[in-house]
């Protein structure tokens, strides 16, 4: 019951969010507070280790890090005991390896970048026992798939390419072969997610051609996803994000003609989301990233009118915004991005008034992200500063340029010399 609760299409959407993990923590301790004897119970052990793995990964999906991994990690110690008391139930050693990994990830994600390298490590050493005992099961095939590929992307950001490059060739042989067999959405999905993830992986290692040719496979998987399951804005989205990368990619080939079209599509796809879903923020945050991204490529191609338009349109999405969500970090670093790149129009042209405008704007919004985050924050704003005091300088502002210059120089010390 309770997972079919939480996985509710209406439920997953985040303004139900809270109301999801409420309801796993109030499960979760359900499971505790029972009786002791009861609470040796192998099956509500599983249970409580299944909740915990639940809830973990949704604080994962909302951000909270420190209560994903805590969650996680809780429901792998109770999976370490099951696994060794019942060493021959296959359930338990998939549920065991599969929250490994997702343990995995949170810590990747919480920062702590060497302990989820170990255990991504024990992800795969576990899934491939399952493998071993159970070769022939889809389930077990697509989650060592999903496991290797998630191993790959972590190799790759160490550098250790020539192992990244057979775990993602690895993974991808499993999915196609499970895709082919069932032809089943769930593995469809699967191979397009794993031929995206691949894509960017390749393109990271500067492998262009092999790149384009996996976010192409992608996106016709997502097509393909799209006529045959309409009702899930997820396909969308997903295929959304890959027409925005193989654009991206395009464009870098110096091959805008084709690169551009492919910017669009993806701004359509998104554009379509926001209309057909007006309560999800998230889709119209989508929107405003892809219109500044597109704007970026624009101005570097010179094409600045129409770069201004997509920067004045990401803003104004972002504008009508709630004003919760208006105070969030996840709209305000886009509508930093997207005045920053204002800003540069118009230092480009010599505007130095519409130049202060735009940075006064950003400098305003950085200095909250600074104050929520000061280690991360403080070398943007103090580059920021120095922009908008040059910007002042410019337009005949001392009193303005100083004053910038003082708050820059108050951030980085050596900026005073």
């Amino acid at each position: 019951f309770l997972s079919r609760v939480t996985d509710h299409p209406k439920l997953r959407e985040p303004d139900f969010d809270t109301f999801r993990k409420s309801l796993l923590a109030d499960a979760a301790s359900f499971y505790q507070e029972l009786d002791p004897r009861a609470g040796d119970d192998t099956s509500t052990r599983s249970h409580r280790a299944w909740t915990l793995g639940r809830l973990g990964s949704l604080y994962h999906q909302t951000g909270e890090h420190e209560k994903a991994v805590a969650a996680l990690r809780e429901a792998v110690e109770i999976d370490k005991s099951l696994a060794t008391e019942l060493p021959e139930v296959p359930e338990i050693q998939i549920a065991r390896a599969m929250r490994i990994n997702n343990l995995s990830v949170a810590l990747r994600a919480k920062g702590d970048v060497d302990e989820a390298h170990r255990f991504k490590k024990l992800a795969v050493e576990k899934t491939e026992e399952c493998y071993t005992r159970n070769p022939a099961d889809p389930d077990v095939r697509q989650n060592l798939a999903l496991v290797l590929a998630n191993y790959a992307d972590d190799l790759n950001a160490r550098n250790e390419w020539e192992k990244a490059e057979h775990a993602y060739n690895r993974a991808m042989v499993i999915q196609k072969d499970l895709a082919a067999q069932t032809g089943r959405p769930r593995e469809l999905q699967q191979l397009a997610f794993l031929q995206a993830f691949t894509g960017g992986a390749s393109a990271d290692r500067g492998q262009f051609a092999k790149a384009e040719e996996l976010y192409r496979d992608s996106f016709g998987g997502y097509e393909k996803l799209i006529l045959e399951v309409p009702s899930d804005p997820g396909f969308r989205e997903k295929s959304s994000v890959v027409a925005k990368r193989l654009g991206e990619l395009l464009c870098k080939m110096e091959r805008p003609d084709e690169g551009l079209p492919w910017l669009e599509q993806g701004i359509t796809l998104v554009k379509g989301l926001t209309e057909e879903f007006p309560k999800r923020e998230d889709y119209r945050i989508s929107l405003a990233n892809s219109q500044t991204g597109l704007a970026k490529i624009l101005r570097k191609l010179g094409r600045i009118s129409e770069s201004k338009a997509k920067l004045e349109q990401a803003l104004e999405i972002l504008g009508k915004l709630p004003s919760v969500q208006a105070d969030s970090s996840k709209v305000r670093n886009p509508r930093i991005q997207a005045l920053d790149e204002l800003a540069g129009i118009h230092e480009a042209a010599m505007e130095w008034m519409e130049v202060g405008k735009a940075l006064k704007l950003a400098v305003a919004l950085q200095k909250d992200e600074f104050r929520a985050h000061p280690d991360q924050e403080r070398s943007k704003l103090a580059g920021l500063q120095r922009r908008l005091a040059e910007a002042n300088l410019k337009r005949g502002d001392a009193g303005g340029a100083l004053f910038n210059a003082w708050q820059m120089a108050r951030l980085t010390p050596e900026a005073r010399e």
